[in-house]
């Protein structure tokens, strides 16, 4: 989901978030470039198989813990338990920041570097520390910035190493399709407006100048270019990483007609066609 503060924003603002995304998309090439040999042996999200049926019904559970969720952030909302929403949030966001933080760079830095398991844990708490600071303290925009961003690298990283085709290519497409719904007539569009002035979502949002990004937008950004990296290679990474980019400043411009737009359907659509293309064909 994407939406500007104000109605209006300058073009320097969607530069900067520009900037910022292609940084994550690039850490997240980086650091996907590390599970290049391992990824056919890797485990895979693929609870109904990977069949193309069980490939959508894989992408709907995860739109229905996405569902799940939001309607019980609304339901807290308006029972004026924001504190109680700020925790749940902190804690199952710390824990996953722990989680996958840990999991991607013990795998990551195996074999080259020595001390892989107390790396491993130093990131993970560190990246897990600052996503729960930041969620609980106020006005910590450093600390914020720095947990969006690493978040999305991880998060992103972790969807692309760990789900396989068809499953890889339907849920880009299921989310794109879930976001349309959820920003125009879900549950995303009532969260915004019962949270107005109520609780900060940071760093499941990132503010950019007079934009907001959500987290889960950045995070197919960063995915999109992994999964071209490990199924095709570098070239079409860059490629997807490219398309991914102008299919977001597409998005950008159109909240200057629109004050809420979807962040996801228009990148994720062009670059996952791209995909399947090129895989394929």
């Amino acid at each position: 989901m994407q939406e500007p503060i104000e109605s209006s924003f300058p073009l320097r603002d969607i530069l900067y978030v520009a900037v910022i995304t292609s940084a994550i998309q690039l850490s997240a090439m980086l650091l996907t470039s590390r599970f290049i040999v391992p990824y056919p042996q890797l485990p895979s999200f693929a609870p109904a198989g990977q069949s193309v049926g069980g490939s959508i019904l894989n992408s709907l559970a995860l739109i229905a813990v996405a569902l799940v969720s939001s309607i019980v952030m609304i339901v807290l909302i308006r029972l004026g338990r924001d504190n109680v929403l700020r925790y749940i949030l902190a804690i199952t966001m710390g824990f996953g920041a722990l989680t996958v933080t840990f999991t991607i760079t013990l795998i990551a830095v195996t074999g080259i570097l020595p001390y892989s398991f107390l790396i491993s844990a130093s990131a993970a708490l560190a990246l897990g520390t600052i996503s729960l600071v930041s969620l609980l303290k106020k006005d910590a925009k450093i600390l914020q910035m720095l947990a969006s961003i690493g978040l999305a690298i991880y998060f992103g990283t972790s969807l692309a190493v760990f789900m396989k085709p068809p499953t890889v290519l339907i849920l880009p497409i299921a989310f794109g399709i879930y976001d349309l719904y959820a920003v125009f007539k879900g549950p995303l569009k009532i969260l915004i407006r019962e949270a107005a002035d109520k609780i900060e979502f940071y760093p499941m949002v990132i503010g950019i100048g007079n934009l907001q990004i959500g987290l889960g937008d950045l995070v197919f950004y960063a995915m999109i270019p992994s999964v071209g990296l490990l199924l095709i290679g570098p070239g079409l990474a860059i490629i997807l990483a490219a398309i991914v980019q102008v299919g977001m400043i597409a998005t950008l411009l159109m909240l200057r007609k629109f004050n809420l737009f979807p962040g996801l359907p228009i990148p994720l659509f062009l670059a996952t066609s791209l995909l399947a293309i090129a895989l394929y064909t």
